[in-house]
């Protein structure tokens, strides 16, 4: 099974094709994919939500997971209206993540998760 576990399906590059371009994803192999949701700013990252609400459950669509790059995305608004170059203030951001993602593996850390079904609990198993 395939997984794309960073692709950006909120981009505005994709508003014309977003569609055609999960099936062919689907098409290639690939099963699911996790939606960063970042969009140009805090303000928009519910896109990625809603793209999952649209798309899942479609047949010849891979699953989508949605997820909210919420520590990088601060970190950058931080940097950057304290007068911060727009790139390194980008790439500080990424770098958070990546450090809180990293950190989460290393040392087993359970990252808050949530569900868009409500049908579904919430709540993620503790470790064994």
């Amino acid at each position: 099974m395939l997984i794309d576990s960073h692709a950006h399906l909120d981009s505005h590059r994709y508003h014309g094709d977003r569609e055609a371009m999960l099936r062919r994803a689907q098409e290639a192999g690939v099963e699911a994919v996790l939606s960063i949701g970042i969009g140009e700013g805090p303000a928009e990252m519910h896109q990625a939500r809603d793209l999952c609400r649209q798309f899942n459950g479609q047949p010849g669509m891979p699953r989508l997971y949605a997820s909210a790059g919420i520590v990088g995305a601060a970190l950058y608004l931080v940097l950057e209206r304290v007068g911060a170059p727009r790139d390194a203030a980008a790439l500080t951001g990424m770098a958070a993540i990546a450090g809180v993602r990293f950190a989460a593996i290393i040392w087993r850390l359970e990252l808050p998760v949530l569900s868009l079904e409500e049908e579904e609990d919430t709540q993620v198993p503790p470790r064994r």
